[in-house]
């Protein structure tokens, strides 16, 4: 007689609770990764399906299909474990492994997803680019629900990282990182206004760019019924920049 099955049976959650086993045994393992001062033995029929990199190297004319290691010497390690957790679980931890010597590195939610995107992107593993994505999105809103103060300073100090690791042409985590400085009135109004964006525009131009072409759209001129003076409106612009007086009362259309 076959098993009694859980009540909730999850094929998928079996099959990567299995494939931790084996990464955790290194039960025919046939192939090590190595990154700095730590390797990982690893399945090559498991990471060569997920890394298009992975597969050429262990699968085609190189070194490495011979000796069987593949070095990422130029990668931080706690990305790279957590990229090998991914092969197995199609999934991986964003909070810090603090059993783990290697993610010394580790600076926060967003940063580690910002990592994980651009080292998807960098070894061909189109899925954990999309995985790394929408964790990026749940980090930022639920660290909104505790502190959006705190969550839009986050966001900013991510920025360079995002920018500097993703080439022109992906757009997916740049347009991501746009939507999420506009959300909501509180965060962009709280992150535009100080003297750390000013530095952030300066060092990221490309930032700046997306983020005037997104506002573009929305921005209107309009003039106070108070002062009489013109100027540029946004649909969170709160009051008139040159006499102060609350937008919603005495701002008409110019």
């Amino acid at each position: 007689m076959a098993p009694a099955q859980p009540a909730k049976y999850a094929p998928l959650q079996e099959l990567a609770e299995a494939n931790v086993k084996l990464l955790e045994s290194r039960k025919g393992a046939d192939a090590i990764i190595k990154c700095g001062d730590f390797s990982w033995h690893v399945h090559s029929v498991i990471v060569c399906s997920r890394s298009a990199f992975l597969h050429q190297a262990l699968m085609g004319n190189f070194k490495e299909s011979s000796d069987r290691i593949v070095n990422l010497k130029e990668d931080d390690a706690g990305l790279v474990w957590r990229m090998i957790v991914y092969f197995y679980k199609l999934d991986y931890e964003d909070a810090p492994l603090s059993s783990e010597e290697y993610d010394v590195n580790y600076e926060s939610q967003l940063h580690c997803n910002a990592g994980m995107y651009a080292i998807g992107d960098k070894y061909g593993t189109w899925g954990l680019k999309k995985l790394a994505a929408q964790k990026f999105e749940t980090a930022f809103c639920s660290s909104m629900d505790t502190d959006a103060t705190k969550a839009g300073a986050a966001l900013m100090a991510v920025i360079p990282a995002v920018y500097s690791s993703t080439p022109d042409s992906d757009r997916e985590l740049r347009d991501l990182a746009i939507s999420l400085t506009l959300s909501t009135k509180q965060v962009y109004r709280s992150n535009t206004s100080t003297p750390d964006f000013k530095s952030l525009v300066t060092q990221v131009p490309d930032f700046a760019v997306d983020l005037v072409q997104r506002i573009a759209p929305i921005v209107c001129i309009k003039y106070c019924g108070n002062c009489e003076k013109p100027q540029l409106m946004t649909p969170y612009s709160v009051r008139c920049t040159k006499c102060s007086e609350p937008c919603g009362q005495f701002l008409e259309d110019f």
